[in-house]
């Protein structure tokens, strides 16, 4: 049983050190990109009320 725990446990180590890796990679890749999309316009902001 004590063999069997210590292959399983580093191995679930492994994938969850995985899966939150790339997890925090998508989540650096979708703000980069919205950083980089992100437009300014010209002028004041317009008044709330005015929006449709």
């Amino acid at each position: 049983m004590l063999a069997v725990l210590e292959i399983i446990i580093p191995a679930l180590y492994a994938v969850a050190i995985v899966v939150l890796t790339a997890y925090g990679g998508n989540l650096l890749w979708l703000s980069l990109v919205h950083a980089n999309n992100e437009t300014l316009r010209e002028g004041p902001v317009p008044d709330p009320d005015d929006r449709p």
